[in-house]
């Protein structure tokens, strides 16, 4: 919820000074405050890997998909109304085909109507946010990323993991 508040009312309440008259204050359950700060990690993570150049992935989009479906924010549901003698007898015909494993089994995929669901950062836990986070640190290492920017995201990892243990007390 997003509150305007005076200048004297956000000294007194908070005892910060500001230039301007009113300025907005939002007031965030800790569930809240802890969703928008793996957010804000997740995402300067996955920009600092793609900006480094370190990443393997062909794009910033399936790099993000990537750590998603590490964190169980893809799902994967299966949709299709063929009747199941056509998805046989096309099963067969693709496997006579000339093409790469790889390329045949997307084409099973496709014919068992499988569509993937991208679900939100923020609907991610605590556990599946740490779980991927973890990885993506992992993979920043291994592949080598060593910028300034990782340096400052590393830093307030410190400070952030301070944070948790002095609110978990």
């Amino acid at each position: 919820m997003m509150t305007c508040l005076s200048r004297e009312k956000i000294k007194e309440l908070m005892g910060i000074e500001i230039e301007e008259d009113y300025a907005f204050v939002e007031v965030l359950s800790k569930k809240q405050y802890k969703s928008r700060q793996q957010n804000s990690l997740f995402h300067s993570l996955l920009d600092c890997f793609w900006d480094s150049g370190c990443s393997s992935f062909d794009s910033k989009k399936s790099m993000r998909f990537h750590y998603k479906d590490v964190a169980h924010l893809i799902e994967y549901i299966y949709e299709n109304d063929l009747k199941d003698d056509t998805k046989q007898m096309l099963r067969k015909a693709i496997k006579l085909l000339p093409i790469e494993e790889s390329e045949r089994n997307k084409v099973v995929e496709l014919l068992k109507g499988k569509v993937e669901i991208e679900h939100s950062w923020a609907d991610a836990t605590k556990s599946m946010a740490k779980e991927a986070i973890d990885q993506l640190l992992k993979d920043m290492y291994q592949a080598g990323v060593n910028t300034k920017k990782f340096e400052e995201i590393l830093r307030s990892l410190g400070e952030w993991y301070e944070d948790d243990r002095a609110s978990t007390r």
